[in-house]
């Protein structure tokens, strides 16, 4: 039913697109499946049936098409205006030109397109919305197998495993190398136990070419590779200053070999990570902006983060609220994961020689250690945002989820049975589905959490297509939601692409009500010598009436672009079902 209900044209949110009883099915499948895979685990069937199996392969499968639905409904493009523009554009470079891009500093997910787009005979287009769904498919298994690393029994396996597919992530859609390389944390994290646990020399193999690739793929989950391998055992290690469980049934040479091990792999990252980012421009940037803010002051993530909070309280919304949609589940795992401290502690003291529990345990080294770097991130002003840690957050509390559920679900069973098992199993069960309908709700931009479609419709794509080849060198286009430099990337040749700005100049930027409550034309907006491009786009016009209609009146309202196609100073030059090219007259300021 989806297929049938192809996009047709720019749509407000894919919610609000795709049939209503396609949402309807697959939120009763994850009903019914949790409700299967929470039964068999209390009635201890786990072992004996395999029920759970087809209880996980539909949330597997309602997973997946949750992700995919973009594509099952034919969506041209996804965000051309946003990264995946610019990184699109990047690998039509290298597969045109056989080099890497001077500035391109993870290369790495754009090499991998580009043997994919020449091997399959696909364009890149096309490419760009199946390489995150097929990444985001193989996190599961990365999960489930990283879980059946440190987890003792199949229930706890089960449930963290249902736990990773809640869409709490928030990094599922975009063609970026951040988002893709994020999927393959658990696959290190799996490989990284499992050097712990055997010596063999297959698995220290894997994780050197995991350690060789993560610099040139990304710096962000580098960063946080080498503080998982810095803080995984300080843990333990504080338990043994506090003579806490200090016996251990491991030989003391193979702990020794192992930190020397885990050592080596420190200063490999590190050095490696080091050298290779070094020798682009954005480390020396980043150095100086580190260097100023230190030395001079100057504004900070946090700063921002205030200055936005002001402004969207300034515009009626409650903050409070977005918080929760958007961070309550992840805030929900984080607290589950604090619950599990005494409970593993105990288990520690009545099993010290558990392998299992130990590792586990340890997981809280890089987890406060992360949450650290979290809020210390604040506090400075570098290319990345502190948003973007919270993913490795979630990675490591849905390990404690599927053994803070399990444990619950043991204890009541042991200790009451009848009806208060039932209700504690309604409660997980009612827990983990309101999980999994908020991060589906958050899976897609759309009013909900306050972001518009970043869909890319073919008719926008083909009006800019058309611009780049008849406009005027010497003119610069102005727009509301559309960053010509990206489009550019993927458009322009590489002198063509010098000529384009990265971004759209302040003093360029489209005024409220483009200028019309205060001036009779949108021209006199601008006090400059030569004349203007303006671009307006379908997403435009949806986004100020569907998306932020409660501030459209200060912003922008559907009235205000009907006025564009009565204003003198205006020249209407392209037009399609989805893009509108405007010539601003500007030439008669005397300036």
């Amino acid at each position: 039913m989806a297929h049938n209900s192809p996009a047709k044209g720019y749509e407000a949110s894919v919610y609000t697109g795709t049939p209503l009883i396609v949402w309807f099915s697959l939120g009763f499948c994850i009903f019914l499946s949790v409700v299967i895979v929470i039964s068999q685990i209390v009635n201890e069937h786990v072992e004996s049936k395999n029920l759970w199996i087809f209880g996980l392969l539909i949330i597997y499968i309602v997973y997946v098409i949750a992700l995919s639905l973009f594509v099952i409904r034919n969506y041209y493009g996804w965000s051309f205006n946003g990264d995946p523009g610019a990184h699109i554009g990047h690998v039509k470079s290298i597969v045109e030109s056989g080099h890497i891009p001077d500035e391109l500093f993870y290369p790495f997910v754009h090499v991998y397109a580009s043997q994919i787009s020449l091997i399959l005979n696909l364009d890149i287009i096309i490419l760009h919305k199946y390489i995150p769904l097929l990444f985001g498919m193989l996190y599961v298994p990365f999960m489930y197998i990283f879980s059946k690393s440190i987890l003792p029994n199949r229930a706890q396996l089960i449930l963290t495993t249902v736990a990773s597919m809640t869409f709490i992530n928030g990094w599922y859609l975009n063609f970026t190398p951040n988002a893709l390389a994020n999927h393959f944390i658990p696959l290190f994290l799996f490989i990284f136990l499992k050097i712990l646990t055997k010596t063999s020399a297959e698995w220290e193999i894997l994780i050197v070419i995991l350690v060789f690739m993560f610099p040139i793929f990304h710096p962000v989950p580098t960063l946080f590779l080498i503080i998982l391998l810095v803080s995984f055992h300080y843990p333990s290690k504080l338990l043994s200053v506090l003579k806490i469980n200090s016996k251990t049934s491991i030989n003391d040479c193979s702990i020794r070999t192992k930190h020397i091990f885990k050592f080596t792999l420190v200063l490999l990252l590190f050095v490696w990570g080091v050298t290779w980012i070094s020798s682009f421009g954005v480390w020396d940037r980043t150095i100086r902006n580190i260097s100023i803010l230190i030395n001079e002051g100057g504004t900070t993530k946090l700063d921002s983060l205030v200055s936005d909070v002001h402004t969207a309280e300034g515009y009626g919304y409650n903050v409070i609220d977005y918080v929760i949609k958007t961070l309550g589940s992840t805030a929900i795992y984080f607290l589950v994961s604090l619950l599990c401290i005494p409970l593993l502690l105990k288990e520690r003291r009545l099993n010290y020689s558990s392998l299992g529990l130990k590792t586990i345990f340890s997981l809280y080294g890089p987890l406060f250690c992360t949450v650290l770097f979290f809020f210390l991130l604040y506090f400075l002003n570098l290319a990345f945002g502190p948003l973007r840690i919270i993913y490795y957050i979630v990675v490591i509390c849905t390990i404690f989820i599927g053994y803070f559920l399990n444990h619950e679900i043991r204890r009541v069973r042991y200790q009451y049975r009848g009806s208060i098992l039932k209700i504690v199993c309604l409660c997980i069960i009612f827990m983990l589905v309101g999980v999994f309908f908020n991060g589906m709700m958050l899976l897609y931009p759309s009013n909900y959490k306050l972001e518009s479609n970043p869909q890319t419709t073919e008719t926008s794509f083909e009006g800019i297509k058309w611009f780049f080849k008849t406009r005027n060198i010497d003119m610069e286009i102005t727009g509301m939601y559309i960053v010509p430099y990206k489009f550019a990337l993927i458009l322009l040749i590489p002198v063509e692409k010098i000529q384009m700005e990265w971004t759209i100049p302040k003093e360029l930027a489209v005024p409220y009500h483009f200028g019309y409550n205060n001036y009779s034309s949108l021209s006199e907006s601008y006090i400059r010598k030569n004349d203007l491009y303006l671009a307006i786009t379908e997403r435009d016009k949806v986004t100020a009436e569907k998306i932020f209609p409660d501030i459209a009146k200060d912003r922008w309202t559907l009235s205000d672009f009907e006025k564009l196609n009565f204003d003198s100073s205006l020249d209407k030059i392209y037009s399609n079902n989805g893009f509108e090219l405007y010539y601003v007259n500007c030439r008669y300021i005397d300036t």
